[in-house]
C-alpha cells in the first residue's frame, strides 16, 4: 500500500515536471486560455502588469477568433499564397524555402489569422458605417476598437490573476 502511494507521488511529480504546469488563466465564452499560451507571447519572469497586458491581448484575439468562426471567414488559397509570396520577397527567399521551414505550419496559422482578422475588420467597419444615421467622425480603427470593447462587455470572461 505504501509502495503504491510512493509510486503515485513519483508519477505525479514526474509528469508535472515533464510536461510543465499548464494552468487555466482565463475563460472567454467557454474557451480556455492557458499559461502555456500566455508564455508563448511573453517571458514567464515579466512583472504581473505586463502579463496582464499580454493576457488582455490574448483575450481580444480569442474574441476575434470566435467572431471569425461566427462569420465563417475562411481565407482563400489565393490570399494565403499571396501572403507567402510577399513574405518570400520581403526575406529574399523562395516559396519552397518557406514551405520547407520547420515552423511552416505555425506560419500558415499566423497568415490565416492575419487574413481572417483583416476580413473581420472590414466587415465590422463597413457594417458600422452603414448603420450610422448621424455622421460621427471616427477612424476605422476607432470603429473596430469600440466594437471589440462592446463585444468584451457582453462576453463571459473570467481571469485567474493569481495564476500569473
Amino acid at each position: 500500500m505504501k509502495f503504491n502511494l510512493y509510486l503515485f507521488l513519483f508519477f505525479l511529480l514526474f509528469f508535472k515536471n515533464a510536461f510543465g504546469s499548464n494552468s487555466v488563466i482565463a475563460i472567454v465564452d467557454g474557451d480556455v486560455l492557458t499559461t502555456n499560451q500566455l508564455y508563448l507571447t511573453i517571458d514567464k519572469n515579466e512583472d504581473k502588469l505586463k502579463k496582464l497586458a499580454a493576457l488582455d491581448k490574448l483575450i481580444n484575439e480569442q474574441i476575434e477568433n470566435i467572431k471569425i468562426k461566427e462569420y465563417d471567414i475562411q481565407p482563400t488559397e489565393l490570399a494565403i499564397n499571396d501572403q507567402l509570396v510577399r513574405l518570400a520577397k520581403k526575406n529574399n527567399l523562395t516559396i519552397d524555402q518557406i514551405k520547407s521551414a520547420t515552423n511552416y505550419n505555425q506560419l500558415l496559422i499566423q497568415i490565416n489569422y492575419k487574413i481572417s482578422k483583416l476580413a473581420l475588420f472590414e466587415i465590422i467597419v463597413n457594417s458600422n458605417k452603414n448603420k450610422q444615421g448621424t455622421i460621427k467622425v471616427q477612424s476605422n480603427e476607432e470603429i473596430y476598437s469600440n466594437w471589440l470593447k462592446n463585444i468584451r462587455k457582453n462576453s463571459f470572461i473570467v481571469i485567474y490573476e493569481e495564476k500569473l
